[in-house]
């Protein structure tokens, strides 16, 4: 009886022959009950086998095509990273809002590869798309936010035996220098909210003053209702939600927390009357397309005639932070405010402004303790 010459991947049996190879790094055995172990079929398996190897290697093996009957088909079929990428989002529990930028984020390597089956996705492919757009001039920001899904999919994609390794997993985050925050200075806050007080209506000035004074996310302060006025402290926000793109949700930190409120801050809410504090002409809640109307209609206008440099109203939250800061109250206590997980962050953040906030005594102890004794002409 022959046999199979060592390393051909065919194993001659006692009544049939089976065939082994490799396919994404997992040895598939197969058996070829129909044929005995004869010359001729030895021979016809080992053609068969290296057929097998040489389309795996070309990236166009379809098991089904050779063992239409095997139990590997499933596991094994041709995977494209569109499929996976659907699955992926579709099975891990997301943030609805986290789900749409991941969405986005993943168009980047769906451009490159999402029809090609996953198992032929090289590191060496993955890092041509970086390179292209790092001289595109894409921030390492930008291209680190979507590398975190895309490695995501293709660890999926790993347990589910799709691949044997990740070829994303050898690939750093670029390192990029964040940029700081960029906050408006007490005087110009006050200017703005007096020109909002000549140009605006009361619930437009109202919104401006409650978001410098309190520090709160767009997303929190725009479904803020008449009953989040604490009944225990009327000069407190109770904060217990956010809308984000589209989606009611908790807020970030998933942390109910209250929110002091300064006199003026109160004397607008006051005048506000309806359901929610700050309303559409329906009555309904902002959504980030009515804030973006407001804004194009108020805030642009004002920064422009007041020659202020451009920046966008999310950065009044900046503003309250540093203002707070450089008038020396407790890090701690902003940080409740702001509704950060840590005060680490709080500091990491606003460090700049931390250090400023002894009127640069510190740094005069310094200057001293390095001063140059010259001698006196």
């Amino acid at each position: 009886m022959g046999r199979g010459r060592p390393g051909t991947g065919v194993e001659p049996l006692a009544t049939s022959i089976r065939v082994t190879f490799t396919l994404n790094g997992k040895r598939c055995r197969e058996t070829l009950s129909d044929l005995k172990p004869t010359p001729p079929n030895i021979k016809y398996a080992t053609r068969l086998v290296a057929d097998i190897k040489k389309q795996i290697a070309a990236g166009t093996f379809e098991y089904a095509a050779f063992f239409p009957k095997s139990k590997n088909v499933e596991r094994t079929a041709s995977t494209t990273l569109q499929t996976l990428s659907d699955k992926w989002l579709a099975l891990h529990p997301l943030e609805h809002s986290t789900r749409i930028v991941y969405r986005n984020n993943l168009k980047v390597w769906l451009a490159a590869f999402g029809d090609r089956p996953i198992s032929a996705i090289t590191p060496e492919d993955i890092r041509k798309v970086i390179a292209e757009r790092i001289a595109q001039g894409i921030s390492a920001k930008s291209i680190n936010n979507s590398l975190d899904p895309f490695r995501g999919v293709l660890t999926f994609a790993v347990e589910s035996g799709v691949l044997a390794s990740n070829p994303v997993g050898g690939i750093k985050r670029l390192k990029g220098q964040k940029a700081p925050p960029d906050p408006f200075s007490k005087a110009e806050m006050e200017r703005i909210l007096a020109w909002m007080g000549q140009h605006a209506p009361e619930e437009v000035v109202a919104w401006y003053t409650v978001a410098f004074t309190t520090g709160l996310r767009p997303s929190e302060q725009c479904v803020l209702r008449r009953d989040d006025i604490s009944h225990v402290r009327c000069d407190q926000l109770r904060i217990e939600r956010a809308y984000v793109r589209g989606k009611m949700k908790t807020t970030k930190a998933r942390v109910v927390r209250f929110v002091d409120l300064s006199p003026r801050a109160m004397q607008k809410l006051t005048r506000l009357t309806g359901e929610w504090l700050f309303a559409n002409d329906d009555g309904s809640f902002h959504t980030e397309v009515s804030l973006r109307t407001m804004h194009m209609k108020y805030w642009k206008p004002c920064l422009m005639e007041l020659g202020i440099r451009y920046r966008s109203p999310y950065h009044t939250r900046h503003t309250f932070a540093t203002v707070y800061l450089m008038a020396g109250v407790n890090p701690a206590y902003i940080a409740r405010q702001l509704g950060h997980s840590t005060i680490e962050l709080l500091c990491s953040t606003y460090s700049r402004w931390i250090d400023g906030a002894d009127g640069g005594a510190e740094a005069a102890k310094m200057n001293a303790a390095f001063a140059l004794n010259l001698p006196s002409q």
